[in-house]
């Protein structure tokens, strides 16, 4: 994979970072989603299987390996935002029964308000994953082919 295939791979990865921001606010606003829109965990978003997949050929690169933990962070607060979403339906059917396809829905005041901050801090751990792929695409774009051509042979060799 050449270097433009990898800046068009960041671009990508960037864009499928952005809908699944999107898709945890539409949660957050009680809009029903499918399974494939609600996303956990770090390793199954787009996102994350690019980056632990094709996109681990960048790891030499620091820009590269700067995105993990607030990638990381991102899913952990996300996953207090689901929480707190389902938590009733986990009580009643198990946290994965009949989830999908439904309707979110906070009743209590103290939650909204919770699920509001989660959110807010989801924001900024979003931005700051966003800034690190433009730092990384701007590193790649200024890269001559023979460095990034070197960066390959070493993460090929790391394999």
């Amino acid at each position: 994979m050449d270097k433009q295939e990898n800046l068009r791979h960041i671009r990508a990865a960037k864009r499928a970072h952005l809908n699944w921001v999107s898709h945890a606010h539409a949660l957050i606003l009680g809009v029903p989603l499918e399974e494939n829109q609600i996303p956990v965990y770090a390793t199954d978003c787009k996102f994350g299987q690019w980056y632990y997949h094709d996109g681990q050929v960048l790891a030499p690169i620091k820009g590269f390996r700067d995105i993990e933990q607030p990638h990381i962070d991102l899913h952990e607060t996300y996953q207090e935002i689901f929480k707190l979403l389902f938590r009733k339906e986990e009580k009643k059917q198990g946290f994965w029964g009949e989830l999908f396809g439904k309707r979110a829905e906070i009743t209590d005041e103290q939650d909204k308000i919770r699920a509001q901050q989660l959110y807010t801090q989801l924001k900024a751990h979003s931005e700051v994953v966003v800034s690190h792929l433009d730092t990384l695409e701007k590193e790649l774009n200024q890269m001559d082919d023979e460095k990034f051509n070197d960066y390959l042979r070493f993460a090929y060799k790391a394999v």
